[in-house]
């Protein structure tokens, strides 16, 4: 596996991480300052997502210098979990379950107690997605009201048209995310900044606590384009 897919380019990758302003330190061209201790087996420095994804799953340096990695980088935003992942991801689903049982803690936005259990397996498993996606690490279980993958939250649905639902208590600087998708396979469908997505256009009254924004896909920012 070659340590770079970009070296061959004619051109350099300037897409900027995840998290940060700093440019892809890979051989591509831009300057090398933070070690991607995440890159494993990988001895390159500080290399953007798209990068890091196409080369964990085994691209050449031939299919950068087709051109099939511009398209396919981009494009690719499924998300398999293998049945290990998948167990991972449940049983941290469990978990926070289990932790609310015992601090008696009760839905929020009048969400009912009916499907506790699936909802946070749900949840769980779209986070577990994400971060495959982004080639992060996943704490799991994680804190109570923290950041679900890295600094962003996740909100996950089955429906594949579903929307990113947001609330007025949501912090408006943090990312959010919309995973789509059940059993395993997933979809990344972008990312909004909390409160870019809080429009009135957005806004849908619904009974039992359950007004929210309801922002659509097409509001999002694309899984590949760098958060803001």
């Amino acid at each position: 596996m070659p340590s770079t897919i970009c070296s061959g380019m004619p051109t350099r990758c300037r897409r900027p991480i995840f998290m940060s302003r700093i440019h892809c330190g890979t051989r591509c061209g831009a300057r090398p300052t933070v070690i991607a201790r995440r890159a494993r087996r990988l001895d390159i420095l500080s290399i953007c997502l798209l990068c890091r994804r196409m080369i964990a799953a085994g691209y050449t340096v031939e299919h950068a210098r087709s051109g099939f990695w511009l398209v396919s980088a981009e494009a690719t935003t499924r998300v398999e979990l293998t049945f290990a992942e998948t167990l991972q991801g449940a049983f941290a689903g469990i978990c926070r379950q289990v932790e609310n049982l015992k601090k008696n803690r009760k839905p929020y936005y009048g969400a009912g107690t009916d499907k506790d259990w699936q909802k946070h397996i749900d949840g769980c498993l779209g986070e577990k997605a994400l971060a495959k996606y982004l080639g992060v690490y996943w704490s799991g279980k994680g804190g109570f009201r923290g950041p679900d993958v890295e600094d962003f939250q996740v909100r996950t649905t089955q429906y594949s048209n579903g929307h990113l639902l947001l609330h007025r208590e949501d912090d408006d600087d943090k990312i959010f995310w919309l995973v789509t998708g059940l059993n395993g396979i997933y979809d990344i469908r972008g990312h909004i900044l909390a409160g870019r997505g809080k429009l009135d256009e957005f806004w849908r009254d619904r009974p039992n606590d359950q007004s929210a924004y309801f922002v659509p896909q097409s509001a999002l920012r694309k899984p590949h384009e760098p958060t803001e």
